[in-house]
């Protein structure tokens, strides 16, 4: 693992904030081009995997905020035209909300407003320095009551619920999608791209961007791309085991959202081998959702957290 920054911010006591750059290392433990970290030290554990896939560079970022006692933040961040945007949003996302949630402001708005606050940042700079890069951004806070998540682009965050089939007595898993995929296909970004005078072909704005909401890409913001961030809040039931995935689209471009949520209740088969460690199944369950995208076919970078909402923190 090689962490980009680790450093420490004060808001009103130290938190450790990684933000990890994957793919680059040596295989470590039989995994081939797959690096992986875990933690379960902290107030809040979770398990990242994450690969260059086929490309030559790793442009996604993954964030993790774990130590924070009253919430933990995760993010991924999934550049393109190179890392700077993905770099910039992944470094500074958290300084930025911290000084939200100080100033007095409810999760969820702090969340929203940081994102914009990053866009603001970042746009700031490229237009001084020219630079073209854009990333996308999937970023949930997490409290023992609820899950929320802001979202530009087409990184997915979902849940994955355990559940017992009346008829097998086996535990299954059910997939719910808490983001939404930022394609300029989609109606409403359709009719905002066009009002701005910009047009959809081929997939993309303009016949190029394949998303309509995304941090950076300056040369698209005067063709109605936003960097507006869907907020959603889901409120943990306790009930069952629930698991929260946030991953850059690499993995969704072979694996369907049940797929993964299946991936992790194999996973959870094999909780035996870290039994010891309250977040051996998100580290497993995040290894293996790597391996099954590669194994699947997917050629894009691949980037994963698994943070488990009930039962293992």
């Amino acid at each position: 693992m090689k962490p980009l920054l680790c450093a420490l911010f004060m808001v009103s006591s130290l938190y450790l904030c990684y933000v990890f750059l994957f793919g680059e290392l040596a295989s470590q433990n039989g995994l081939k081009d797959i690096n992986f970290s875990v933690d379960g030290k902290n107030s809040w554990s979770y398990g990242t995997a994450g690969s260059t896939g086929h490309r030559s560079k790793q442009e996604d970022r993954v964030l993790v905020v774990s130590s924070h006692a009253d919430f933990g933040v995760f993010g991924v961040f999934d550049g393109h035209g190179s890392s700077g945007a993905s770099d910039f949003a992944a470094n500074t996302f958290y300084p930025v909300f911290s000084r939200r949630i100080a100033e007095g402001q409810r999760l969820g708005e702090a969340l929203q407003m940081a994102i914009e606050d990053v866009e603001n940042m970042f746009m700031e700079k490229a237009h001084k320095q020219a630079w073209y890069s854009g990333s996308t951004a999937c970023i949930a806070v997490v409290t023992p009551q609820v899950a929320i998540v802001g979202s530009v682009g087409d990184s997915r965050a979902l849940v994955c619920v355990a559940r017992k089939n009346s008829t097998t007595n086996l535990i299954e898993m059910d997939s719910t999608q808490l983001s939404k995929d930022h394609h300029p296909e989609l109606a409403e970004e359709r009719r905002r791209i066009e009002a701005a005078g910009g047009f959809v072909e081929f997939g993309g704005v303009n016949g190029e961007l394949a998303v309509s909401r995304v941090i950076g890409d300056m040369e698209f913001k005067a063709f109605g791309v936003s960097a507006q961030a869907n907020v959603v809040e889901y409120r943990i039931e306790n009930s069952n085991e629930e698991f929260l995935v946030l991953a850059s689209d690499g993995i969704f471009q072979r694996m369907s959202n049940q797929d993964v949520c299946n991936t992790v209740i194999i996973a959870r088969g094999s909780r035996a081998l870290d039994h010891e460690s309250r977040s051996g199944l998100s580290q497993v369950a995040a290894v293996m959702i790597v391996e099954d995208a590669l194994e699947s076919g997917s050629s894009d970078n691949l980037s994963v957290i698994v943070v488990p909402l009930v039962g293992e923190r």
